[in-house]
């Protein structure tokens, strides 16, 4: 189901250490806990069941980049798994694909990428999964694998060290889902109804109980009382948090220093402390899977809810085949599969259903996973129904974290079915028997091979159209099952050589494949570079470097460019992300800097923009990592009337905002807008955007007029969670403004600016960025994907929390006479204020305090001196500069 990211929810976060609710309706009931203890007392003593022999467990190899091997204490998380298993190690270099012929050439059984959190992002998944079904010809995939990392290294260490077997008994729930009837003990909440809670008792019937309609506080304390086996959850969710109710007002669990907490209603914060081993399954959830960074829900559920497997979506989930179909194998066949071989077996039923349904979607490899992009590949690769594109979907996104070999296993229950796999030599046997009437289920049977295979042919029922690959044999039954009546598979395959895996063997270093040799050149052609200013030349080879073939476009955007716009166009070409780099035309990039460049001559301003202040916040086409729109002739039709009688950008600006929102149908909402970074049409057409879409069309809007204008925003405000984004623009210096919530008191003026100026700037998530097309050393954190990078900021932080107006004056010497001049004050490697004075009156300027800034002195007659100034921290009030290059401070 879609997972809109919620609207920010501003809160206060206080840690409470007692449970403050009447015993009746909130506390875990005494007569559970009592009960349960004596269940675990009971069945410790029982023997664990039966692991597969040591033939079938197979071999395993232990999967790391170069730099966690590197650091002491991840290196150890290695050594355990490869004294525990006997493993084989791969370090790779560059790019996780680098292991693929490694990992060919010793095909185990099981494949453990043990990765820094920093490294564990939806590309990393998507890598694996796409790597490990190319390990040999066959489809599916190779090897059953899974993700190690954790909050910090010693959560890793601990899941890499756990060998003891954990029979899933006790469940707790916030999906209407779990079925505790078939646990031996759990509580339940559902995602849809407030006001209720289910308990189940060892030996009795699950009940219904009246409940808060918050339950916030209930599943904390179930969390840390009855310490269950198993939580499940659908719903909302992102990497951050999971919202419990779904289509009611309920609580959250959130994240914060690796540390999971609920969050109620009345803002009242309730920490989890339930360190018992434990699995994750978030059936219905968006996000909870992806690992953005080191603090997020995936590493805190290991950190401090003792959770040692999950699955989890990495991207939105709206169709739901892997989130789901898990319960397919790891639930209904209870303890035939653990839950590592449960995932594994529902991530061959969806490839199979591609193979045999939509078999054209095996060549498929999609390259973005925004929920937006759903919506245009039925177009893109013209897709003809909503499976199509939901299996696509899912195929790659899910990700699988733990130690893979680890047996988490639900207890014992009578099977619907059994399978028994006999081996006479070369010769194959499966048996399924039916033990009860009813309906096979809707995905094949799956049943594990003892070693790996090679050549296999059917030889017996080739009608029930059985997969057989080297490692395990699926059955695609339709229809009922009749008790009794039993279906034989017979095929023939050899076994052939394969490399073991061993820690008795070196590790193995791989690196990166080298370039294709038809790779197009990456120097610059000469008659081209003779036409790119030389301070261009390295950023724009660097460019054309990283463009593949498409830098025949690029090179023709410089060539053809009238002389007059090449500096521009250059400007472009040397500065654009990597993305844009490989698809956008020369077309596009020439008309888009034409009309830059006309609209700035059109408009009274425009001969008055800083030619580096035209560059980076004019010119570009984009902000972030929005889906790239020709929106600027169309907005310049548009929006040029509403401005015609304006004469400073100020004044344009503030039109701007007041009109085009209304007269594009775009308005605010948290959860209708289709994602969060809106491109200007996508926006248009959803009729709803967040406060970043809002942004990105008052930025294009502003620019397509001619007025200088950036993104800007804060991941995380400081001492609440939520994201923001606004604008700025240019007239003289930065103003600030809302996008589509102009305020009356006109620039500078916003609901958010007390929240702005409590920013903390020592917290890269709490800091305040300023989008820049020109490159720069600060990357945006957006919050949607924080592992994208490219895209570049200023940290402006400052510029909000700790900035004065300052009256400025310009002598001719020291002690001399007030003299008329222009000031352009440059901060962070760029223009930040340009103004002038008259030589009868001092100009003010707001500053940020406790900064140094590069000063240029230009007189009248164009002479210019070059100073700079260190702002106290305290207002000094008055800067007085002179022409000799001091300056003092009154």
């Amino acid at each position: 189901m879609p997972c809109p990211t919620p609207a920010p929810v501003p809160r206060d976060l206080q840690c409470r250490s007692t449970l403050g609710l009447p015993a009746s309706r909130s506390t875990w009931p005494v007569r559970v806990i009592v009960s349960v203890v004596l269940l675990l007392t009971a069945v410790s003593a029982m023997a664990s069941p039966t692991s597969r022999p040591a033939d079938a467990t197979g071999s395993y190899a232990v999967v790391v980049s170069r730099a966690t091997w590197n650091e002491p204490a991840w290196r150890e998380v290695v050594d355990v798994l490869r004294a525990k298993h006997d493993a084989a190690v791969i370090v790779w270099d560059g790019d996780v694909t680098a292991a693929r012929s490694a990992l060919a050439e010793r095909m185990p059984r099981y494949a453990c990428f043990v990765a820094r959190p920093e490294e564990a992002g939806r590309n990393f998944v998507v890598a694996i999964h796409r790597m490990t079904r190319r390990l040999d010809d066959d489809p599916y995939t190779d090897v059953i694998w899974g993700i190690l990392t954790g909050y910090e290294p010693a959560d890793a260490l601990r899941i890499a060290g756990r060998r003891e077997p954990l029979i899933v008994r006790t469940a707790l729930g916030g999906a209407g889902a779990l079925n505790l009837d078939a646990f031996d003990a759990g509580v339940r909440f559902h995602e849809d109804v407030a006001g209720e809670r289910f308990v189940k008792e060892p030996g009795k019937p699950t009940t219904r109980e009246a409940f808060s309609d918050d339950s916030t506080e209930g599943i904390v304390q179930a969390f840390n009382e009855l310490k269950p086996d198993l939580f499940l959850t659908s719903g909302h969710a992102t990497e951050r948090d999971w919202q419990i109710g779904y289509n009611y007002r309920d609580g959250q669990l959130r994240c914060e220093n690796g540390q999971l907490f609920g969050l109620d209603t009345q803002n009242r914060r309730f920490d989890v402390r339930s360190p018992n081993p434990k699995v994750f399954l978030p059936v219905g959830n968006c996000l909870i899977g992806h690992i953005p960074g080191r603090d997020c829900m995936a590493t805190a559920l290991m950190h401090s809810a003792g959770v040692e497997q999950m699955f989890g979506y990495t991207a939105v989930t709206f169709y739901g085949y892997i989130g789901w179909g898990i319960l397919d194998y790891f639930e209904a066949q209870r303890d035939r599969f653990t839950l590592a071989e449960s995932f594994f077996c529902v991530s061959q039923a969806l490839l199979h259903t591609i193979q045999t349904r939509h078999p054209r979607l095996a060549q498929l490899e999609p390259d973005s996973y925004d929920l937006d992009d759903a919506q245009h590949w039925a177009e893109r690769y013209n897709l003809a129904s909503d499976d199509e594109a939901g299996l696509l979907w899912d195929r790659d996104v899910v990700a699988f974290y733990g130690d893979p070999a680890w047996e988490a296993r639900r207890a014992p229950a009578p099977p619907a079915w059994d399978q028994k796999l006999d081996v006479q030599g070369d010769e194959y046997t499966l048996t399924v028997t039916a033990r009860a009437d009813g309906q096979w289920p809707d995905k094949p049977i799956i049943h594990f091979l003892p070693h790996r295979v090679a050549g296999a042919h059917v030889t017996h029922n080739e009608e029930l159209m059985p997969i057989v690959t080297d490692s395990f044999v699926l059955v695609p039954f339709r229809g009922p099952r009749v008790k009794g009546k039993a279906h034989e598979i017979k095929f023939r395959a050899e076994t052939p050589a394969i490399t073991r895996t061993s820690a008795d063997q070196p590790p193995v270093f791989v690196t990166a494949a080298p370039p294709q040799r038809d790779a197009p050149p990456t120097t610059m052609p000469s008659d081209v570079e003779l036409l790119v200013p030389e301070a261009y030349r390295p950023a724009v080879r660097q460019t054309l470097a990283g463009a593949g073939p498409n830098q025949d476009q690029l090179i023709a955007a410089i060539r053809k460019a009238p002389e007059a716009d090449r500096a521009a166009v250059c400007f472009l070409i040397a500065n654009l992300p990597p993305p844009d780099a490989t698809q956008l035309s020369a077309e596009y990039l020439l008309e888009n800097t034409r009309l830059a460049l006309e609209a700035r001559n059109r408009v009274p301003w425009g001969r008055d923009i800083p030619e580096p202040i035209f560059l980076n916040y004019v010119l570009p086409y984009a902000n972030i990592n929005e889906r790239r729109d020709n929106w600027r002739r169309d907005f310049f039709e548009r929006f040029s009337p509403l401005v015609r009688d304006c004469r400073t950008p100020s004044e344009a600006a503030l039109k701007l905002n007041n009109a085009i929102f209304g007269l594009l149908g775009v308005q605010y909402h948290a959860s209708l807008r289709p994602k969060p970074d809106q491109s200007p049409y996508e926006s248009m057409k959803a009729g709803y955007a967040s406060c970043t879409g809002l942004s990105i069309l008052l930025v294009d809007a502003c620019r397509a007029v001619g007025v200088p204008a950036r993104f800007v925003g804060t991941p995380q405000w400081t001492g609440r969670t939520g994201n923001h984004s606004w604008v700025e623009i240019w007239d003289g210096q930065w103003h600030y403004v809302g996008a589509a919530e102009p305020d009356p008191a006109g620039l500078d003026h916003a609901w958010f600016t007390a929240q702005a100026t409590k920013s903390d700037a020592s917290q890269p998530m709490h800091r305040i960025y300023a989008a820049s097309f020109r490159k720069t050393d600060t990357s945006f954190p957006l919050v949607w994907d924080l592992n994208l990078t490219w895209v570049c900021a200023l940290d402006v932080t400052k510029q909000y929390t700790h900035r004065a107006e300052l009256a400025l004056c310009v002598l001719d010497r020291p002690d001399g006479r007030p003299v008329p001049a222009q000031i352009d004050v440059h901060w962070q490697g760029e223009l930040y204020a340009r103004v002038h004075t008259d030589g009868t009156k001092d100009v003010t300027l707001n500053l940020p305090l406790g900064e140094r800034f590069d000063v240029t002195l230009t007189t009248p007659d164009g002479s210019a001196s070059q100073t700079a100034i260190a702002t106290p921290m305290e207002n000094p009030g008055r800067v007085v500069l002179h022409l000799a290059g001091n300056r003092d401070a009154d």
